[in-house]
C-alpha cells in the first residue's frame, strides 16, 4: 500500500480506538494491516507471523514461496 493511501485507515483506527485496521485494494485481492496505533504493518511481518503460526500447528512441516 502506498504511503499516501494509508492516512484514512490510520485515522479511523485511532478515532475509533480499534485494536487493528484492515484496508483492501480496489479489487479486494489484497489486504493491508494496521496496528492499534494506526501504524502500517509491512507485509513481510505478516508473512512471518503466519509462518510461525503454521509451524506451531504443524511442527516439522516445510514452507515455500513462489513469485509470479
Amino acid at each position: 500500500m502506498l504511503p499516501e493511501c494509508r492516512d484514512d485507515t490510520r485515522k479511523a483506527v485511532i478515532e475509533h480506538g480499534a485494536d487493528m485496521g484492515i484496508a483492501f485494494d480496489g479489487d479486494f485481492d489484497r489486504c493491508f494491516l494496521f496496528d492499534e496505533k494506526g501504524q502500517f504493518i509491512e507485509g513481510y511481518y505478516i508473512v512471518g507471523l503466519l509462518a510461525e503460526a503454521f509451524l506451531e500447528k504443524h511442527p516439522g512441516r516445510r514452507l515455500s514461496t513462489t513469485r509470479a
